[in-house]
């Protein structure tokens, strides 16, 4: 009697299973790729405008010229940036 050679359905279905468990960790894990992604995208983005905001103001600082200003009366010169604003400024 001679034998046939080929796969048993048996084999064939325990194949597919394995097939399956796999494919669906692979797109669980593809799925948590692409969620991480997007997070990283708008971190980056917040940075980015951050960054932006921050070398804005170093750049309007450092362009501050020392230079008085007149009080509300008009009758006496106070500096324009002070930097304690709560205190009042020592008269000259």
């Amino acid at each position: 009697m001679t034998r046939a050679r080929g796969f048993t359905l048996i084999e064939l279905l325990v194949a597919m299973a394995i097939l399956a468990i796999v494919a669906v960790m692979a797109l669980g894990g593809l799925n948590e790729v692409i969620k991480q992604q997007g997070i990283a995208h708008d971190r980056t983005e917040r940075w980015d405008k951050i960054q932006l905001a921050v070398r804005l103001i170093v750049q309007d600082l450092s362009q501050i010229q020392p230079r008085p200003t007149r009080d509300a009366t008009g009758s006496t010169f106070e500096p324009t940036v002070l930097r304690a604003p709560t205190r009042s400024t020592p008269s000259k």
